[in-house]
């Protein structure tokens, strides 16, 4: 395979983890503004992404990479679920299990996510030094200013 067709692949596998959110840049944002996991990140940006996340949809996203004797049992998506609702019901967003199928996120509470991530990195971009302003170790040392 060569370069071109390497890089290729690599594009439409980055586009199709960001329709289905599960993209690093996303996940990354929802692990650091709500404290969670890595595959709770993944089950909220799906949440957020889509209208419904199907029980299969979520386990081959977070598990179907593996090797089948890697694979966890379905109970621990079920964990996930469990304290990925514990985490936003206490931010007031909430989501909505679909008889046992998957499930959704209402718009107000995508609504309501998606102000939250906005606050946290507003509040963290406030609080961030470019790197072009930041002293090194020396000038630190020496009191040298920009």
């Amino acid at each position: 395979m060569s370069t071109t067709e390497l890089r290729k692949l690599r594009d439409r596998i980055e586009q199709l983890e960001r329709v289905l959110g599960v993209d690093q840049e996303l996940t990354t944002r929802l692990r650091f503004a709500f404290g969670i996991t890595p595959d709770q990140a993944k089950l909220l940006g799906m949440m957020l992404r889509r209208a419904r996340v199907t029980r299969e949809g979520a386990y081959a996203t977070l598990y179907g990479h593996k090797p089948d004797c890697d694979q966890p049992a379905w109970k621990v998506l079920d964990v996930q679920i469990h304290r990925l609702r514990h985490t936003l019901r206490a931010m007031k967003i909430e989501f909505v299990t679909m008889a046992l199928d998957g499930w959704t996120m209402e718009p107000e509470h995508k609504l309501k996510l998606r102000e939250r991530l906005e606050a946290f990195e507003e509040a963290h971009a406030a609080a961030h030094v470019p790197a072009s302003h930041q002293l090194t170790d020396g000038e630190a040392y020496l009191g040298i200013a920009h």
